[in-house]
């Protein structure tokens, strides 16, 4: 049980690991007890957005419709900023205009057409950004990317995806395409 909390980091409760480890929740509970293992837990929200300003504000084009016809056709984004000692990077709109996507906004408050990345941005400060210090941006960037990468879209297991994580549930849609294009095409003959 120790191994497997350390593994992941002190990341994953009771109820991940028990699917991780295929052992009951309460059992591994217990155990994470017993030996003083806690996985990381939130903080108090604490509202940093400042609606209050003259940027450059881009147009609504999802108008709160997050349906897409294909795979990679619509993505939620959000800033989010992560101290170092060097200061914080807003390098947002530079790195929109060289990957070419399109900004879309909602009106100055709304919190709802944004909830998804709300949410995945206070997984990475819970889990991987409260109580760490970087001495530079790129610190910063390599810690996010290994936890991005390495963490959240090959081990990190979402309820939401049935406790798949994002790698193992985008591979078996894929399976399913293919399986469905098979029988299509088999029909067909």
């Amino acid at each position: 049980m120790k191994s497997a909390f350390h593994a992941r980091k002190g990341r994953a409760g009771a109820p991940r690991l028990a699917r991780h480890l295929a052992r009951g929740r309460r059992q591994v509970a217990q155990s994470l007890r017993r030996q003083g293992l806690r996985a990381k837990a939130a903080r108090k929200y604490k509202a940093t957005t400042n609606a209050n300003h003259t940027l450059p504000v881009a147009e609504n084009l999802l108008q709160q419709d997050f349906t897409a016809q294909r795979p990679n056709q619509v993505w939620v984004g959000d800033i989010t900023y992560i101290w170092t000692d060097e200061g914080c990077s807003q390098e947002h709109r530079t790195l929109l205009e060289q990957h070419g996507l399109i900004a879309s906004m909602s009106a100055k408050g709304n919190c709802y057409d944004n909830a998804a990345m709300e949410s995945w941005s206070h997984s990475l400060k819970v889990e991987a950004i409260h109580g760490e210090r970087f001495a530079t941006r790129e610190q910063a960037r390599a810690h996010v990317f290994e936890y991005i990468e390495l963490d959240y879209n090959r081990n990190r297991l979402h309820s939401t995806l049935g406790y798949l994580s994002p790698e193992q549930f985008e591979l078996a849609m894929l399976l399913r395409r293919v399986s469905e294009k098979q029988g299509q095409d088999h029909g067909a003959l």
